[in-house]
């Protein structure tokens, strides 16, 4: 075999393993974010942390389902449409219900909050319930039309959750500018460093979103299953990167608040943070 039929060769292989690997990643990742956040939380009763929890743990049963079903090619089919479907709630609605509570952060307007958890709920009726339907028919009784509305439809599922968080984050940015004020960042450091961080992370997750949405349309399915769980661990891993910073912001107000009373005030305080 020549070398380049030989580099060719690989390429292919590389590319049958490629889901694989991201698979593993995102199980690991499971792993690394639990420890990252039970290790964070000094209490667990806030909604912020048992969405990141519910968030974190539908990668597992998703990442597992997809492994049984499109890698191993396993016969257990019930099973694996089971594990897709939870960890595909889990993990979808679950970022989206992680976004929603860090705006309680902020000064968000009661409304507001109302309009995005109500948008929440609303496409998780209408996104998850028929895709979860057309999987079940896809691939326990292995209709071929219900295969070709299935494939169609998770893209359309994909780009509207995307579109959902999309949404969130660009809200939070906004309510990030306003909070922390001008006249505070010039004033204070480390207000600035936060606020800068918030951001760039919620930013960062904005192109990931688009990147993703992107990519729906050219990735072969196996691969684009893959992804998904792998671009969600990601950004979990930017949401306790905002976590710790906001974390960090909260205690230094609450140690403003209690010295206020000899004039020392900062501006900044955090609307409700329990860690």
């Amino acid at each position: 075999m020549e070398y380049r039929d030989e580099l060719r060769l690989w390429g292919v292989e590389g590319l049958k393993l490629l889901p694989a690997v991201l698979l593993a990643i995102s199980l690991y990742s499971v792993l690394e974010l639990n420890c990252t956040i039970l290790a964070t939380f000094r209490t667990w009763k806030s909604l912020y942390f048992w969405s990141l929890i519910v968030a974190t743990n539908g990668i597992a049963p998703y990442a597992i389902g997809t492994l049984l079903m499109y890698i191993l090619q396993t016969h257990t089919l019930a099973l694996n449409v089971l594990l897709i479907a939870i960890g595909l709630v889990s993990m979808i609605t679950g970022q989206s219900v992680v976004l929603y509570s860090r705006l309680h952060l902020l000064f968000c307007s009661e409304f507001c909050l109302r309009l995005i958890l109500a948008m929440i709920i609303l496409n998780a009726f209408i996104l998850h319930v028929p895709t979860i339907v057309l999987l079940c028919g896809a691939r326990i009784n292995y209709n071929p039309n219900l295969i070709f509305a299935y494939g169609i439809y998770e893209k359309v599922q994909g780009a509207g959750f995307a579109l959902q968080e999309l949404i969130i984050s660009g809200l939070y940015i906004k309510n990030a500018l306003s909070f922390f004020s001008l006249r505070d960042c010039l004033n204070d450091n480390a207000t600035r460093k936060v606020r800068n961080h918030l951001i760039l992370v919620n930013t960062l997750i904005i192109i990931l979103d688009i990147t993703y949405v992107f990519l729906l349309a050219f990735l072969p399915y196996e691969l684009e299953t893959a992804f998904r769980p792998f671009v969600y661990s990601v950004k979990l891993k930017m949401e306790l990167s905002i976590l710790r910073n906001l974390g960090r912001l909260s205690r230094e107000g609450r140690g403003a608040r209690q010295s206020s009373h000899n004039g020392a005030d900062s501006g900044v305080y955090l609307n409700s943070y329990d860690d």
